[in-house]
């Protein structure tokens, strides 16, 4: 009797606990954009800061790459092979990026997004590779600790729809 007991509270614990971690998977963030219906990982955030844009909004530059892109701090450029994306943000503060929805715009005011690009398959040594403008769309910006997440729906030049996330810490360049 007391082996079945144990055999049922093992069983018991064993479906909770897979059930937990299941859950606890669907809940995270997932570091990666979709184009074309082909999903690409981004393993990287990097944050350029440019300064005051003259009518009270702040300009900073997120760069979210794959493993295989790297940046050299002696060269001031990115190198390797693999998918980024390049987003050109104004905030409202010259401190960083503030939470909140960054819309595309030709005008560089705060909350907007004025550029962008998005590159698969890229090879920065000999820039070829897949390479779209962003010509519309929203990024949301949301701050959790020390960390950033940010969301997007963009419009880029081939036609189609980009989606995806990335949270992580951004690395100041």
């Amino acid at each position: 009797m007391k082996q079945l007991i144990f055999f049922l509270i093992g069983t018991v614990a064993l479906f909770a606990y897979t059930g937990c971690n299941k859950d606890d998977d669907d809940a995270g963030t997932k570091n990666e954009f979709v184009i074309n219906g082909t999903t690409y990982d981004l393993a990287k955030g990097f944050i350029q800061d440019y300064g005051a844009n003259g009518n009270g909004s702040f300009d900073f530059d997120v760069t979210l790459t794959s493993e295989g892109v790297n940046y050299s701090d002696a060269q001031g450029i990115f190198s390797g092979m693999g998918e980024f994306i390049y987003l050109d943000l104004n905030s409202s503060l010259a401190t960083g990026l503030v939470a909140g929805t960054y819309n595309f715009s030709s005008d560089r005011n705060a909350f907007t997004l004025v550029d962008g690009s998005i590159g698969t398959d890229y090879d920065l040594a000999t820039l070829t590779g897949e390479d779209f403008s962003v010509i519309g769309g929203t990024v949301e910006v949301e701050l959790v600790g020390n960390e950033t997440r940010l969301s997007w729906s963009l419009s880029i030049s081939n036609g189609t729809t980009v989606t995806g996330e990335f949270q992580g810490i951004l690395r100041s360049i």
